[in-house]
């Protein structure tokens, strides 16, 4: 949440924000010579791929829980099936779309072209 937070917070409005000049110079060729808004920013497949990570780790997280894995909240009828051991077993299989979003999150970063770059080295 933190890496996302950076980002949105700070990073996204210092691109928008910055000068025609220095865009052009240094990021222009990343954006197709086109300034982004932040709209565009966080519409695009990097954004997307990014807000769906930090939504599935928050529910696993949440599941994971005590109060979610002992079964101590008491949800209204229909919900209360989303609770206890099972949810937080079931919570662990959201990794694996969490693996292909991370995959195709780093495949369409605006600033590495070269897909030795795009890696975990």
């Amino acid at each position: 949440m933190v890496h996302a937070g950076i980002h949105m917070a700070c990073d996204f409005p210092r691109l928008i924000g910055s000068d025609n000049e220095s865009f052009h110079k240094y990021l222009g060729s990343d954006f197709g010579n086109v300034k982004p808004t932040y709209v565009d920013l966080v519409k695009g497949v990097e954004g997307v791929t990014g807000v769906l990570m930090v939504l599935l780790m928050v529910i696993a997280f949440v599941l994971a829980s005590r109060w979610f894995r002992r079964n101590l909240v008491k949800l209204p009828w229909p919900l209360h099936r989303m609770t206890g051991f099972n949810a937080f077993w079931y919570s662990h299989h959201l990794f694996a779309i969490l693996y292909v979003l991370l995959i195709l999150h780093s495949q369409y970063l605006y600033l590495n072209h070269d897909w030795r770059q795009k890696t975990v080295r």
